[in-house]
């Protein structure tokens, strides 16, 4: 049946191809045209509908609130306080309308005519007034003048807005004032006949929460709307307390009508000719007029006979959810609603905006009616496009296929000739040609390259044939390697157990280093047993002879052959297996070797606790266990232990060449048995293998000479010559310390041999936490560590060293046999000052030893130099500033009252006050440089004949022309830098002893040392009052500060200095990258203003924050890549100020 429609020919063919593939495409673009713009003009409906029914909620929202925040002001305005008010309002003129709260009721209701607002049923001049009502009358004109007084404000209220009554009502529950006069005027809310209306429900809240402790100020209640039975009006009720003077004087209660929620309501902008917005309350009536269905307003759904709303619709949205989409409304008319719930204060009301289906999807309507009327057109376009397209194209592919099936026959040299069209198709044929020549090169191509191919495989075969044969003589030139390695090993043995064993002419420690050559001896060639075992497993030649074995034998063997591994660590060794156990089939020998390699691995990894052997029969199998407690294997390690010449990692792992636990799984496995490993880090592992059991029983442990020969040597405890108890030479005294870390013995014991007797002192350590606690408790000037140590690596202890010790303090060579180059980087990057591979050469030892330790002490000089000249340069400078004040402190004593000389040795004037200038009738300047014999009648020599040898005298002076001589005291200072005398004159018989005691300490502190040092002069000088004072508490000020400042001074500058050498940036980047200094903007040019003052001595602060100085330094040695130079001027530059900064505070 398909063949009926299927067209013939190419022509049709291509016609009904190109008609659907016009179609198809023009169909689907037309359909997602259409879905996509239909979805937009609904979404767009329905936003548009969303957003009027937000607009219209916030309205509402606004409404309200301005409603609740328009009665709280009225409340607490002085207007709604007086007129509520006892002396001048409403409640004290009405409790005086009666002697009784019930005949104020009755004589203020019957004051007014119901609903009149303010008019009277009787005039009061009509009223006969009796002697004995007097009082009432006199209170009834009292309310009369309170209410003229006030209800022109309140019926204005009522007037502007939608009020239809506003209510002032005392705390007793009276309402005291109303604006319409109304039946519920002058009666009681809380027990009268209106205590249960909207006016009384009203009341009572706000009672109770007065009365319930609640501020005032935080109190407003709204109730929600209902028929008032009164007025036959639907009105809401809003209350707030009333406040004067702090007290709540009553309530104030507002009558609100719904004409504003109509007037909100009836505003359709955007809803088109069926759109329109309902409000509804929780009790499904309406709280606003529907503007389609005049039936559905407020009063009517408000009377006996409305039908509450009961639409899904209105439940949703009471409900509290919100959306939009295709529902009902109310009168049940299909539309397009958004719903949302509004809530009005504590109550919440239901809000939807809706327009009818039929409006809101009319503009997709038409857009489909648009988009078939251009789809038939395009249809019938295509068809007519679709047959002229198959046309042009057949007449020529006729006469390209002749030509293509001569030479898909075979005639590539066939020429393919076609008419030119200049087209697609011309192109097509002379694609055809490019193929046809294409397909001649890629055959010849072909044929080329299956030739070289043919050639590389035999190449490859060849090469595979060469790889295996060399694997195959590594392997023999590893075990011919092994066992030529017997002989020397037995040579080197043989000849070390004969001089031991001859003892003559050997010391004590010769003998132990004989030993050690035994032990080293015996573990090589345990070494070449375990890598001949390795050899004859991997080609299957290693031979196992299986008989029954007594397991239990094997244990006890295996662990008294392990007790010498123990030695002195806190260790047990447990067995807990049964004392009778099955024997197993397994070869005896290699039984014991399992065994012995995992207690001894178990010992050897663990530092502490036991190493249990147990035992159990597991079906057909013995399963044997060895279980630790010690440092346990890592989960991402437990699938590399049993490979080959694979340790763990160099903080856990000792020494050994990693074929142990391989050889034990293969011989395990070889046994008929599996090997099992379990392991939590810092908890243990354990080791478990299983072995058949055997039929027969079992023989006698039998040993042969070779196994006796390997487990002896295992058995003999390396013991090493004792550290102080050798012939060696003691080390000079203060003679370099060098800490020595390996967890070998005999690494540690060659070491010590090799460098002791050149002068050093060795310090020994076992491993990385002995060595880091050795080093806290004495301080050592190198250190030699090995690299592949137990619990903590060379690499890591040598980062931990660094963080406390640099590299030019302490400097560290790493001794290990870890010589690749990626090894040698890690130890560099570690902090190692220098790496020596194992084995090496003594002298080269000795070269490098020498080199660290000169360098470390050149550094060290270096540093100490640096430090000097800071302190000659703060020399420098305090000797320039005291300079200054000497001169001041000349110029004060040259302006004094006490005649005064300055003298040098020889007598000649150096300085002369102004009070001995005018005693002798002279110019101080003119004094200078005369001797001062010119103006005494004696010479000076003749009282004073040897100044030097008696520098402070008293002295006594006849000047010349004068008949009463003068007295002197003579004291010696320091000048200029050159030695002189003071000599301070009197005139009178009797002088002030503290006076001339204080001139005296004042001339002695012009010496810079005494300034410096004696603080009590300083004091002395401060006596004297005026400027002696200031120039003494500012030399006091600087001896205190001086040293501080100065380090604050130069630690920034060369925290500044050291940034811009290493980064080549400046303060203003330090500033913003450290987040220590204020950056400022100046005329649009960053600027650091306080940071430049901590640049110079004179713009310092006078309370300067020195911690942000070595904060930003700190910062600088953290960020900068800086020389050891830099870091230690830098470092030692911030602990002085550390110092002076704790010492100051």
């Amino acid at each position: 049946m398909k063949w009926i429609f299927r067209p013939r020919g190419l022509r049709p063919q291509l016609m009904l191809a190109f008609f659907m593939l016009g179609l198809v495409p023009f169909l689907v673009v037309t359909l997602f045209f259409l879905y996509s713009h239909g979805k937009d003009l609904t979404t767009q409906t329905s936003n548009h509908l969303v957003s009027v029914r937000n607009i219209k909620k916030s309205q509402l929202e606004d409404y309200f609130g301005n409603l609740k925040e328009q009665i709280i002001n009225f409340s607490q305005q002085d207007f709604a306080g007086n007129s509520i008010g006892r002396f001048y309002g409403f409640t004290g003129a009405f409790e005086k309308l009666g002697t009784t709260p019930q005949e104020a009721r009755a004589r203020a209701q019957a004051r007014y005519v119901p609903g009149s607002w303010d008019k009277l049923q009787q005039p009061d001049s009509q009223v006969d007034i009796e002697p004995s009502i007097s009082a009432l009358i006199l209170a009834d004109e009292m309310y009369g003048r309170v209410h003229q007084r006030f209800h022109r404000g309140y019926a204005d209220m009522v007037r502007k807005s939608n009020y239809s009554d506003i209510f002032l009502v005392d705390l007793n529950g009276d309402v005291v004032y109303s604006v319409t006069k109304h039946a519920n005027f002058a009666t009681n809310l809380l027990s009268g006949p209106y205590q249960a209306s909207g006016l009384g429900n009203t009341f009572a809240k706000i009672k109770r929460r007065l009365d319930g402790g609640q501020k005032p100020q935080q109190i407003f209640e709204f109730t929600d709307f209902g028929r008032n039975e009164l007025t036959g009006q639907v009105v809401a009720y809003l209350a707030a307390p009333v406040m004067q003077y702090d007290y709540v004087r009553g309530v104030v209660i507002f009558e609100l009508l719904p004409d504003k929620l109509n007037q909100i309501m009836a505003e359709r902008e955007g809803l088109g000719e069926t759109g329109e917005t309902i409000l509804i309350g929780p009790d499904k009536r309406m709280r606003a007029n529907a503007w389609l269905a005049p039936e559905f307003s407020v009063e009517n759904s408000f009377s006996p006979n409305f039908r509450p709303l009961q639409t899904p619709l209105v439940i949703k949205a009471l409900s509290g959810e919100q959306g939009v989409g295709p529902f009902l409304s109310y009168h049940d008319d299909e539309v397009l609603a958004a719903y949302t719930q509004v809530k009005v204060f504590d109550t919440e009301w239901a809000f939807i905006a809706e327009i009818s289906t039929s409006e809101a999807y009319a503009p997709i309507r038409q857009l489909e009616t648009l988009v078939i009327l251009l789809g038939a057109g395009s249809l019938l376009l295509l068809i007519l496009f679709s047959r002229w397209l198959s046309h042009s194209i057949t007449a020529p592919l006729r006469s390209l296929t002749a030509a293509a099936e001569q030479v898909a026959d075979g005639a590539l040299e066939h020429p393919i000739t076609i008419p030119r069209t200049d087209d697609d198709i011309d192109r097509l044929a002379q694609a055809f040609r490019h193929m046809q020549r294409s397909v001649k090169d890629k055959i010849e191509l072909i044929e080329r390259q299956t030739q070289e191919l043919q050639q590389q495989v035999k190449l490859t075969h060849k090469q595979n044939l060469s790889l295996q044969q060399a694997d195959k003589l590594k392997d023999e030139l590893l075990a011919n390697t092994s066992h030529e390695l017997r002989t020397p090993i037995h040579g080197i043995k043989g000849m070390a157990e004969s001089m031991l064993a001859s003892q003559q002419d050997l010391t004590e420690g010769q003998q132990k280093q004989l030993g050690l050559i035994i032990k080293s001896a015996d573990g090589l060639a345990r070494l070449v047993d375990d890598l001949l075992d390795y050899h004859q497993m991997r080609y299957g030649q290693l031979e196992i002879h299986p008989q029954p074995v007594s397991s239990k034998g094997v244990i006890r063997l295996v662990l008294d052959l392990c007790q010498h591994l123990v030695q002195a660590k806190p260790l047990t060794l447990v067995d807990i297996s049964p004392a009778e156990l099955p024997p197993v089939l397994a070869d005896e020998q290699r039984l014991e070797q399992v065994l012995y390699n995992l207690v001894g691995n178990a010992i050897k990894y663990t530092p502490q606790g036991k190493v249990v052997l147990s035992a159990q029969v597991e079906g057909n199998f013995l399963r044997i266990r060895v279980t630790d407690t010690g440092i346990g294997i890592a989960k991402d390690h437990l699938e590399h232990i049993f490979e080959p010449l694979v340790q763990m990692s160099p903080e856990v792992s000792k020494q050994g060449a990693g074929l142990g636990l391989s050889i034990t799984r293969q011989l395990v496995h070889l046994m008929g048995g599996e090997l099992f490993v379990e392991s939590e880090p810092s908890v243990g592992s354990t080791f478990a293998f299983t072995l058949p059991l055997a039929s027969g029983k079992a023989g006698s442990l039998t040993l042969d000479s070779r196994q006796i020969e390997h487990q002896l040597m295992r058995q003999q405890p390396l013991i090493l010559p004792d550290w102080e108890s050798d012939d060696l030479p003691p080390p000079p005294p203060g003679a370099p310390l060098i800490l020595v870390v390996d967890d070998e013995p005999i690494n540690l014991h060659i070491l010590r041999h090799l460098l002791q007797p050149c002068g050093y002192r060795i310090l020994p350590s076992s491993d990385g936490h002995d060595a880091l606690a050795k080093l806290a408790q004495e301080p050592v000037d190198l250190i030699l560590l090995d690299v592949m140590m137990p619990t903590l690596s060379g690499f890591d202890v040598c980062r931990r060293l660094r963080q406390q010790h640099p590299k030019d303090k302490l400097p560290v060579l790493l001794l290990t046999a870890l010589n690749q180059p990626k090894e040698i980087e890690e130890g560099f990057n570690a902090g190692a000052n220098d790496y020596l591979v194992k084995p090496f050469c003594k002298e080269e030892l000795f070269a490098r030893v020498r080199a660290l330790l000169e360098a470390s002490a050149g550094r060290a000089s270096l540093v100490e130099n640096h430090l000097l000249k800071q302190e000659i340069e703060h020399r420098l400078r305090l000797q320039a500033q005291l300079h200054q004040d000497q001169e001041r402190l000349l110029a004060l004593l040259g302006e004094g009252a006490d005649p005064m000389v300055f003298i040098d040795e020889q007598g000649v004037v150096l300085f002369a006050s102004r009070a001995l200038a005018r005693l002798l009738g002279q110019e101080p300047e003119a004094m200078e440089g005369l001797p001062l014999d010119e103006w005494l009648a004696t010479p000076l020599a003749s009282q004073w004949p040897d100044m030097a040898a008696r520098p402070e005298q008293d002295l006594s002076f006849l000047v010349a022309g004068q008949k009463d001589g003068l007295n002197a005291r003579a004291l010696p200072i320091s000048l200029g830098g050159q030695h002189a005398f003071a000599l301070t004159l009197s005139t009178e018989q009797r002088q002030d002893d503290n006076r001339v005691m204080a001139l005296e300490n004042a001339l002695k502190s012009l010496s810079r040392q005494a300034i410096i040092e004696d603080g009590q002069l300083l004091g002395e000088l401060s006596r004297l009052g005026g400027e002696f004072r200031s120039l003494a508490d500012n030399l006091i000020r600087q001896q205190d500060d001086e040293p501080l400042r100065r380090a604050l001074v130069d630690t920034m500058r060369l925290t500044l200095e050291t940034w811009q050498q290493s980064t080549g940036k400046g303060k203003i980047v330090l500033a913003e990258k450290s987040k220590l200094w204020r950056v400022y903007m100046d005329r649009s040019s960053p600027q650091t203003r306080t940071l430049d003052k901590y640049l110079s001595l004179d713009t310092l602060p006078k309370a300067p924050r020195w911690k942000t100085v070595v904060a930003s330094a700190e910062y600088v040695l953290k960020q900068c890549p800086l020389s050891e130079v830099q870091q230690q001027s830098l470092h030692q530059s911030t602990q002085l100020l550390r110092q002076l900064a704790s010492r100051k505070g």
